[in-house]
């Protein structure tokens, strides 16, 4: 009786005893964007990632002259977060031409401080970059598909939260000092089932189409672990629907649109390169050169030429492939020069072809650097680094006189060399005067 009396004593106690306390941790921080937005000022994004935010913390973002920038330099201290978790800040009085180091910081009643990434900025307006209103989106993908009806429409996918489809619209012309806007709009292919990696092109069939005509297909369907390829294939015009059998195997494609046609590469079979150019005229052209296994691949075209870029998985060598649609013959061309890389973005304007962005693992670094490439003289050049947030998944889309590039995922590394994602939804506008 005794020991049932001592334990129930211990049980007791234990329980009168007072809980620890649970140590409160600071919320990570994330710098998204720094840019000029003129010759003396400097807008920065970013975000908290914390469920509660509690109101003794406070967060801002530093900046100097020098690399790793602290609370003892300059600061700005943040007075409100913008939907949830984002908040955004603006440097000014700042020397046109100078270069400044800008981070985030949060701090706690304990005076303890944690700092984001750090970006770097030149204080000079951009004679290449526009920023324009970012998509307002929250959950979900922040990457899709996107087609353009002519050279003032763009039309952008993506799944939502509830893995349904969300349509955006980006509208007005060419004129780098319009301002240019993203409207959401009701998804108008109900029967287009949710999937990822689908093909999204517009290709101009025939006198007896006074418009374009988009396809949408492709892709492929998540069930218990695997990858279902989806073998339909969508055509839309006049807001009517047409349905055609898709006679490509499983894997992904790589494509681009040249002269009317769409040509779609296998990825898992690169002898099998097809032409699209009217309904249900699938045709087999010229196989890719057999480059061996490895290599992710992307696409792109210019007026004249078609264009495959692949990148190797190991990071190695990203090699460069241009396809003659009248000749139906693929020639090698100068690899790119810069830094390996994978889920990288390949894109055209005008007559030249443009390659950056992507990821590095071994360490893990989120790249931002954009080259160009010469058709008419097979040579690279470095252009200009992305002010936006995406390293990966970024969309480009060629409208004439410029391309739009935007959304996609931020790349950083965590403290033990990881890699962690952040949603990027910035909108920018890409074009060279020259």
């Amino acid at each position: 009786m005794r020991k049932i009396q001592f334990i129930f004593f211990l049980l007791l106690f234990s329980c009168l005893e007072k809980e620890p306390e649970v140590e409160e941790k600071l919320p990570e921080v994330n710098l998204s964007t720094a840019y000029a937005s003129s010759n003396s000022e400097v807008e920065v994004t970013g975000s908290l990632l914390a469920s509660d935010l509690n109101e003794e913390v406070e967060y801002g973002i530093v900046w100097a002259e020098t690399t790793s920038p602290t609370i003892e330099n300059q600061k700005n201290t943040i007075s409100k977060i913008n939907r949830g978790t984002r908040f955004n800040a603006k440097i000014s009085t700042l020397k046109s031409g100078s270069k400044i180091f800008v981070r985030a910081f949060v701090k706690n009643i304990k005076n303890e401080i944690k700092y984001s990434n750090e970006i770097e900025v030149i204080v000079e307006t951009s004679k290449i970059w526009k920023k324009l209103g970012d998509l307002e989106f929250d959950e979900g993908q922040f990457t899709g598909v996107a087609t353009k009806l002519d050279d003032q429409n763009l039309t952008f996918l993506r799944l939502n939260q509830y893995n349904e489809w969300e349509q955006f619209k980006h509208y007005n012309g060419s004129s780098y000092n319009n301002n240019y806007t993203w409207m959401k709009e009701k998804f108008s292919f109900p029967q287009f089932s949710p999937r990822q990696e689908p093909f999204f092109f517009t290709l101009n069939l025939s006198k007896d189409f006074t418009r374009p005509t988009a396809f949408l297909g492709g892709g492929f369907a998540s069930q218990t672990n695997a990858k279902i390829y989806l073998k339909d294939m969508y055509w839309v015009y006049d807001n009517q629907n047409y349905l055609d059998p898709l006679p490509l195997g499983d894997g992904p494609i790589a494509y681009f649109s040249l002269n009317r046609n769409a040509y779609l590469l296998e990825e898992n079979n690169t002898d099998k390169f097809w032409s699209y150019f009217s309904l249900e005229q699938f045709i087999k052209r010229q196989p890719f050169p057999k480059i061996g296994p490895n290599f992710d691949f992307l696409g792109a075209a210019t007026k004249t030429k078609g264009y495959i870029l692949a990148e190797n998985k190991n990071e190695k060598e990203v090699q460069l492939f241009e396809y003659d649609d009248i000749k139906d013959k693929w020639t090698q061309k100068k690899s790119f020069p810069g830094n390996g890389r994978i889920d990288g973005v390949f894109f055209s304007l005008k007559n030249k072809i443009y390659y950056g962005l992507g990821r590095n693992s071994k360490p893990v670094k989120g790249l931002s650097d954009i080259w160009e490439y010469d058709p008419a003289t097979d040579h690279w050049k470095f252009i200009t680094n992305y002010p936006g947030a995406g390293n990966i998944a970024v969309m480009a889309s060629e409208m004439g006189e410029y391309t739009l590039i935007y959304c996609g995922y931020q790349v950083r590394a965590s403290e033990a060399n990881a890699e962690k994602y952040y949603n990027a939804n910035d909108t920018w506008m890409f074009r060279l005067t020259n």
